[in-house]
């Protein structure tokens, strides 16, 4: 059984939960990632996921080129909102790494609570719905 869980929220939002960075749970986490980015770039809809870490839960080479991986893989001119709550030194380590070397990954932000990362998902899902 993988340390990967996902639910979708009744406001379309994707909660991703993971308790650790296992290759089954890499492998589960990237291939869901990917059907929903080819789902909602086919729909032109805004895809939405929040990120919940363990704090035992600590990147692992191959969790960190999957990552990278998956970064590069979101279409130009998609609208996604990523946001990762966390507070886990090196898990933060790593997105900012991937923000710095993947262009166009503004849609991943940081946030310690969640509160903030609901107030900027929907203030980024109105952006996204008045540009249509």
């Amino acid at each position: 059984m993988s340390g990967f869980g996902v639910v979708e929220r009744p406001e379309g939002i994707w909660e991703f939960h993971f308790r650790d960075f296992k290759r089954d749970t890499i492998d589960e986490w990237v291939q869901t990632s990917l059907e929903q980015i080819q789902l909602y770039h086919a729909r032109n809809q805004h895809l939405r996921q929040i990120y919940y870490f363990e704090n035992r839960a600590l990147p692992t080479p191959y969790g960190t080129s999957q990552t990278l991986m998956l970064a590069q893989s979101l279409p130009n001119d998609m609208m996604a909102s990523v946001a990762a709550l966390t507070s886990n030194t090196a898990i933060v380590s790593l997105i900012r790494v991937t923000v710095k070397r993947i262009p166009g990954t503004d849609y991943l932000r940081i946030f310690q609570y969640e509160v903030e990362a609901d107030a900027w998902m929907n203030q980024r899902d109105h952006e996204f719905i008045s540009q249509r």
